[in-house]
């Protein structure tokens, strides 16, 4: 049984609320305390018991089971390619659009970026697990993919080729009716052209919140 069918599994013996809380508990004082709680540790052990569906009942045990897969794009190498200062630097992209119907799409997230100095394979990683939501994360890692990629190409097609880069999801809201995955592709490309921008004007920005409506 692999760990994604493990972890729905524990989802739907807990329930949605209970599973919530113990994700929660996970990211916050567990990780903080470095070790599971007793009633976290009582539930994992009765869901094996009663399901036979074994899992472990410590951190790092529970935390492997919401791991996600990196998304690992080949990059063709260019002549002449541009790359990035070799630095991370941190964005926060924030954009909501108000429709007129009363809905509304949030695109709310959190990545470090590491430049390359030369062209290779591009990595994109989940770094914000454990999830009370682990289904939506590979849509996003796709959708940062695939953005990134479009932005690298287009800038080759300019004669400005740039290096790779590596792309880490830190933090990302998530809002079952606001959150659009596709938008983290037009996200992502806006986040990298302004951030070349600043490469082109001599400036390093670590930190930074941006945002346009898309």
């Amino acid at each position: 049984m692999t760990d994604r069918s493990k972890l729905s599994d524990l989802k739907s013996y807990c329930g949605k609320e209970r599973f919530a809380k113990f994700v929660t508990t996970l990211r916050g004082q567990c990780r903080a305390d470095g070790r599971l709680l007793y009633w976290q540790e009582k539930l994992l052990r009765d869901f094996s018991e009663e399901t036979e569906v074994r899992v472990a009942a410590d951190l790092d045990g529970i935390l492997d089971l919401f791991r996600q897969d990196s998304v690992a794009v080949p990059m063709q190498s260019h002549a002449g390619a541009v790359s990035f200062p070799s630095f991370e630097a941190v964005r926060h992209f924030s954009s909501r659009n108000q429709m007129a119907s009363g809905g509304s799409h949030l695109t709310d997230f959190v990545v470090k970026i590491r430049s390359h100095t030369v062209a290779g394979t591009c990595l994109f990683q989940d770094k914000t697990f454990p999830h009370s939501r682990p289904e939506i994360v590979p849509s996003l890692l796709g959708s940062l993919s695939e953005g990134a990629m479009k932005f690298i190409y287009d800038q080759a097609s300019c004669l400005t080729p740039v290096g790779g880069v590596d792309i880490e999801l830190l933090e990302f809201a998530d809002n079952a009716t606001d959150l659009k995955p596709h938008k983290y592709a037009a996200a992502i490309y806006f986040v990298l052209g302004d951030l070349f921008m600043e490469h082109q004007a001599n400036r390093q920005i670590h930190r930074k919140l941006i945002g346009v409506p898309i």
